[in-house]
């Protein structure tokens, strides 16, 4: 009798989240315009939320660097120290992601943007 021994890398699956935009607005100041309010076409606007290594993290449409590094949970991002930004999602994986940004060589072009959407459950291979 003879013995096969079948090793098997170990693969592991990191729960991801895949949250597009629906619906996006905000209100900005120090732009050419003055303060004003706009809607925003967030059709191409992604967040992908993690779980690696035992603990959340989102980023923005595939940045590198995630926008919240360390997440409570799933369901709730908030910011350690430094910036302003929230991200929110129901149990339904109904997501709210408020964040404010500035621009320009000064930085007083500031936007607070307010995005709403939707997140589905993928499985993606971590190494």
């Amino acid at each position: 009798m003879s013995l096969v021994l079948i090793v098997f890398s170990p693969l592991l699956f990191a729960e991801t989240y895949l949250c597009r935009g629906d619906a996006g607005a905000g209100v900005e100041n120090g732009g050419p315009a003055g303060i004003q309010s706009l809607i925003y076409d967030v059709s191409k606007f992604q967040l992908r939320l993690s779980n690696e290594r035992g603990h959340w993290s989102l980023t923005e449409n595939n940045d590198a660097s995630p926008i919240f590094e360390h997440c409570e949970s799933q369901y709730r991002c908030v910011p350690e120290e430094g910036f302003f930004g929230v991200f929110y999602m129901t149990k339904s994986h109904v997501f709210t992601y408020v964040i404010q940004k500035a621009y320009g060589h000064d930085l007083s072009w500031q936007i607070l943007y307010s995005i709403k959407g939707r997140c589905e459950l993928v499985n993606e291979v971590s190494h």
